[in-house]
């Protein structure tokens, strides 16, 4: 770190001048910085323009702050419905950088542009009887509402409390039965509702665990359209007579199914996998553990049999005892 200090002459041409001095930094120029700089002259065959660059601010009083530009998308406008876009990756060279490790870096930062998630819903599924109470359905709505904060998706009036939410579903069912309402909330703030038949799990319900192949990073947080690995899983599983698919990592620990909860029994007590595993906080699992009816703790498939029975579950069919199972 270096301090030094400036006799302010002509304000705004010392400013320039300090920019000018201060950027680009050596990390994005590499060092020694004043070679870098030449080699980049030589080989780059146009100005970066604000890549690398800087962006800031300057306030009325003087103070200002300025940051490095990086990965940063510039639209250039063409037409009235044209632009052209440009984005910069690299990476700063040093005496002893390796040229393949700095090339996959590059890609990796790159990955963010390159490979982004598809357009997608945020779901939520529960049951609704106009005639009895479900005590599940605020946690559906919490997990909801924190979901559309994380990835920014607008909130309509009808979800901004619980008890509009409530009222929009009574107003929204078809008559006076128990739905499994499906309940679909678009980035815009649009929301599709569903309401099909109410269903039970099969009372000789089969369970098939399969190794988790694929990852979704923080989707796996988050209840989303984005199911297509899951949904493949259980259709192999149908196809082999199963009801439902469990997961497992490369460590043998349980994760979870397609569209429930992995439980343990053991003493009078459920045990569930733990949230660090990359599952989903489902609403029943959420529920059972604040009634103190759960405990979290890692379950390996070679400790299945030590369980006095196992169980899936999920919020609109709540528990179901597995009577068969198989490791695949």
């Amino acid at each position: 770190m270096s301090r030094f200090g400036y006799e302010i002459k002509d304000w705004l041409q010392d400013l320039l001048e300090i920019l000018k001095a201060l950027f680009p930094c050596g990390s994005v120029t590499g060092v020694p910085k004043i070679r870098a700089m030449e080699i980049i002259a030589e080989l780059e065959k146009e100005p970066r323009g604000v890549y690398t660059g800087a962006i800031g601010y300057i306030n009325p009083n003087g103070n200002f702050l300025f940051n490095v530009a990086i990965r940063t998308l510039v639209f250039h406008k063409q037409s009235q419905a044209l632009y052209h876009g440009e984005i910069g990756i690299g990476s700063g060279i040093v005496w002893d950088s390796d040229s393949d490790e700095e090339y996959k870096e590059c890609l990796l930062k790159a990955k963010f542009f390159l490979n982004p998630f598809p357009y997608f819903q945020l779901i939520e599924t529960f049951w609704f009887d106009p005639k009895k109470s479900n005590p599940l359905l605020k946690f559906h709505h919490q997990r909801l509402v924190l979901s559309a904060k994380y990835f920014g998706f607008k909130l309509p009036e009808v979800l901004q409390t619980f008890s509009n939410f409530k009222k929009y579903i009574s107003k929204k069912i078809p008559d006076q039965k128990k739905y499994k309402v499906r309940l679909l909330l678009h980035p815009e703030g649009k929301i599709d509702l569903s309401f099909l038949p109410y269903e039970s799990w099969n009372k000789d319900l089969k369970v098939v665990f399969m190794k988790r192949d694929f990852d979704l990073g923080y989707l796996f947080y988050h209840k989303t359209t984005v199911r297509s690995n899951f949904e493949q899983a259980l259709k192999k599983a149908k196809e082999l007579g199963f009801d439902e698919v469990v997961f497992y990592d490369e460590k043998g620990r349980i994760l979870e199914g397609s569209f429930s909860t992995f439980f343990a029994k053991k003493e009078n007590k459920l045990y569930t996998p733990p949230l660090d595993l990359k599952i989903l906080n489902g609403v029943l699992r959420k529920f059972l553990i604040k009634k103190g009816i759960a405990l979290e703790q890692e379950i390996f498939l070679e400790d299945l049999k030590k369980f006095k029975e196992i169980y899936v579950g999920n919020a609109v069919r709540g528990l179901g005892k597995v009577e068969d199972w198989f490791i695949l």
